[in-house]
C-alpha cells in the first residue's frame, strides 16, 4: 500500500549539498527479506549494481541497500515503523513492513563500481 511520496530538488543546507530524490513510503504484510529479495531480483535484472556508497541508514530505518547505474542511485530502506511516522499516516492499517524506496541522484565524484566479471572473463 502506497502510504506516502515525496521528493526534492538538489538542495544545499548547513550539512553540505543534497542529492535530489523522489520516492515513495510503502507498507505491505511481505517480510523485510522478501522486500530486499523482489526489489534486488528486478533491479539486478535491469542492469543495477549493489552498491554500499548507496545505502546509509537513516535514524529512523532498521536497514537500508542501495544500488546504482550510472549516475543514479537506487535507495531501499525499512522502516522503524514505532519512531518513523506518526500513527495516523499508517491511515489505521497494520503493516509487516514498512519501507522507502526511491532513486537519487548520485555524486558524480563517486562513480557506480565496476561489475565484477563472471567467471568466464577472469
Amino acid at each position: 500500500m502506497e502510504l506516502g511520496h515525496f521528493g526534492s530538488d538538489r538542495i544545499t543546507t548547513l550539512e553540505g549539498p543534497q542529492a535530489a530524490f523522489d520516492g515513495y513510503i510503502f507498507g505491505t504484510q511481505d517480510t523485510e527479506q522478501g522486500v530486499l529479495t523482489y526489489y534486488e531480483a528486478e533491479l539486478l535484472r535491469s542492469g543495477w549494481l549493489r552498491d554500499r556508497m548507496s545505502a546509509f541508514r537513516a535514524t529512523t530505518e532498521t536497514v537500508a541497500w542501495g544500488w546504482c547505474i550510472g549516475r543514479i542511485d537506487f535507495r531501499l530502506a525499512v522502516e522503524d515503523q514505532k519512531r518513523a511516522f506518526q500513527p495516523d499516516f499508517y491511515r489505521g492499517q497494520t503493516f509487516l513492513t514498512v519501507f522507502d524506496a526511491r532513486v537519487q541522484s548520485r555524486n558524480v565524484s563517486l562513480p557506480c563500481p565496476m561489475p565484477s566479471p563472471s567467471p568466464s572473463e577472469r
